[in-house]
């Protein structure tokens, strides 16, 4: 990769939200920096970053963090958590030892909540940037009243994270901390216009369009024929496919497709779905109104809640609400919700801050 300037980057691999907000920084940045290049360290697949990054990179598949342990898009296993935490910290020897010749000709380590990638810089003496949303101590401290077993790892975790040179919160932020500096979503950019959007799915532009964004198996979900009785509307199912395939008023794609998701978000007048980082940074990006469901007892639920009930046009669901169909019916009164304006990317405030502290 020549003398550009290389950033390693370590992601958390839980969902897809945090390589998204990763790439729209290190987009960003590469305005800053034409000559940055990125050693990707990561379990989210490698097409991700080949659909959403801008710059040179190379990727290492590796883990990152243990997370959460899930039975499924919404549930969690705290047991297997534990376990897994039990097992991975501390962080063995021989694990830094073979990360830190890996970014040996890195410049400075990026952090999306990984702790691992804050020791690995730390025992190779490189600068480090946290960001971050919540911190997994944060949400591990929920369990402590179940199991109190997890006051090792999150004593182990704080210390790891109390080592980043800079700290970066964004909105929605789970625990703030003052004197730190706090963006708004990152999100990133569309690429098409709505019109392009429309145009290769065949939809008009007076045509509403809801986008259905939720993980699972669309084929599984029992709605289909209802929304086939509504072909004044077009209804775009992202993920979860083998293939693009149509019927009737119906689109379906796979997760790896021609279609970038923050295209089809701002292409759509609803967005349909699961409330994680990502979506609600997109949904928030484009304005466009949302119906949305929330992981069950996840610490972070409630921030995202109040989040959107005080600053995006939307309605919440049960998971099975939204998983029966439930917000079919409501289609009339959601169409009706306000598109609100833009609003600001914390994208580039994000590069601006790891280019004033660290890239000078």
């Amino acid at each position: 990769m020549g003398n550009e300037f290389k950033i390693g980057c370590f992601i958390t691999s839980h969902g897809y939200g945090h390589a998204a907000r990763t790439c729209a920084v290190l987009n960003a940045l590469s305005h800053l920096r034409p000559d940055l290049s990125v050693l990707i360290f990561t379990e989210v697949p490698e097409w991700f970053f080949h659909e959403s990054l801008e710059v040179p990179f190379e990727f290492n598949s590796c883990k990152t963090d243990v997370g959460l342990f899930q039975k499924s898009v919404f549930l969690h296993d705290i047991e297997a958590t534990l376990s897994g935490l039990r097992n991975w910290l501390p962080f063995g020897d021989d694990i830094l030892q073979s990360l830190v010749e890996k970014i040996k000709d890195c410049q400075l380590v990026y952090c999306d909540v990984s702790a691992l990638g804050i020791a690995v810089a730390h025992l190779a003496r490189l600068p480090c940037i946290l960001f971050e949303n919540f911190l997994w101590d944060w949400v591990y401290e929920a369990f402590l009243l179940q199991e109190q077993m997890f006051d090792a790892p999150i004593s182990k975790l704080q210390e790891h994270y109390a080592q980043a040179g800079l700290h970066i919160q964004s909105e929605p932020v789970c625990s703030r901390i003052e004197d730190i500096p706090l963006v708004p979503p990152v999100s990133r950019k569309p690429r098409v216009s709505r019109t392009e959007v429309r145009s290769r799915l065949n939809i008009r532009e007076d045509q509403p369009m809801i986008l259905f964004s939720r993980g699972g198996d669309p084929d599984a979900l029992p709605f289909h024929d209802k929304l086939k009785q509504l072909p004044e509307m077009c209804f775009v199912f992202a993920g979860g496919v083998s293939a693009y395939r149509q019927e009737g008023n119906l689109h379906f794609l796979p997760f790896e497709s021609d279609f970038f998701h923050p295209d089809l978000v701002h292409a759509a007048d609803l967005v349909v779905g699961k409330a994680g980082y990502s979506m609600i940074a997109e949904v928030w990006a484009a304005g466009v109104p949302f119906a949305y469901a929330l992981r069950e007892g996840f610490r972070e639920s409630s921030v995202l809640d109040a989040f959107l009930q005080s600053h995006i046009s939307s309605r919440g669901y049960t998971d099975k609400g939204l998983a029966s169909g439930v917000w079919v019916d409501d289609l009339p009164s959601l169409l009706k919700f306000p598109r609100c304006q833009p609003r600001p990317n914390g994208a580039e405030p994000t590069a601006k801050l790891i280019t004033e502290a660290c890239l000078h």
